[in-house]
């Protein structure tokens, strides 16, 4: 008999920046999020972004997952990170919007990132349904570097979802004696 089982598993994104322009504001880094000292478990994640522009609001992460696991990212004292126990296809969700009146236009963007050696090997990313990049996630933990998106974003208005999917994780089968 041979019992499906899954490897325990991680992934964790430790920061997420990203740089775009609102009209009349100019080019710069309009979001940027650290995540902390405080260890996050339960979804949605809503503690405002270290930089966060004036004319953006109600950041929200969430997870395809029932819940964050809570476990240590970058290194610091402590500094924590959004992580997942199991990285088999799962999403990170951000939402915010855009304040009435502006159009945001998004250029690049840049995280940290780490996975155990069983997690998903890979990951994409995407703003309102268009793919804007994607990549290896390591498992030793690297900082993903200024990341010029593949597909141009800009006019964007109301509210705004990027989703980080972690993709080619697999299955381990062991038997049962």
């Amino acid at each position: 008999m041979i019992k499906k089982l899954l490897s325990t598993h991680s992934f964790a994104i430790a920061a997420l920046a990203i740089l775009m322009i609102l009209p009349g504001r100019g080019w710069g880094q309009i979001y940027y999020h650290n995540f902390g000292a405080t260890a996050i478990t339960t979804k949605p994640y809503t503690v405002a972004p270290t930089t966060f522009d004036a004319n953006l609001s109600a950041s929200s992460w969430t997870t395809s997952q029932s819940a964050f696991s809570g476990l240590v990212g970058n290194g610091g004292s402590p500094s924590y990170c959004l992580s997942v126990s199991n990285s088999q296809n799962v999403t990170f969700t951000l939402t915010f919007n855009v304040t009435a009146g502006y159009q945001l236009a998004v250029t690049s963007f840049n995280f940290w990132r780490v996975r155990s050696s069983t997690g998903a090997p890979n990951f994409t990313l995407s703003i309102n349904g268009t793919a804007i990049g994607a990549g290896t996630i390591p498992s030793t933990g690297a900082m993903l570097g200024q990341t010029n998106v593949t597909n141009a974003i800009s006019g964007l208005t109301g509210t705004i979802t990027v989703v980080y999917t972690m993709v080619g994780g697999y299955w381990r089968f062991r038997p049962i004696r």
